[in-house]
């Protein structure tokens, strides 16, 4: 035994919830994307919320980006685990008498 284990099942569980924070990341950066709606008064102020909101979805875009990608590694390695699993269990069967 090489002292650790994963679950498989809650692998896939912590990737479900990657894959929903990054939509609901994505969905934010979206209503952010729409930019300021109107005059917000003189001086520029308008120009520099734009900017502002710009650069926020754009972040808020990467951070989705690494949030699905997070989300498959885990489901990949659950994967991979799994099926390492059902190998060894395989090998096992076989050295029965």
């Amino acid at each position: 035994m090489t002292g650790y284990q994963a679950d498989p099942v809650e692998m896939a569980a912590a990737a479900a919830r990657l894959a929903d924070s990054a939509d609901e990341v994505r969905a934010a950066a979206a209503a952010l994307g729409e930019g300021v709606r109107g005059d917000l008064g003189p001086g520029g102020i308008t120009a520099a919320a734009d900017q502002l909101i710009s650069v926020w979805a754009a972040r808020m875009r990467a951070a989705s980006t690494d949030l699905a990608a997070a989300g498959q590694d885990i489901r990949t390695s659950g994967d991979l685990y799994a099926g390492a699993e059902e190998v060894a269990a395989a090998g096992l069967r076989l050295d029965l008498p």
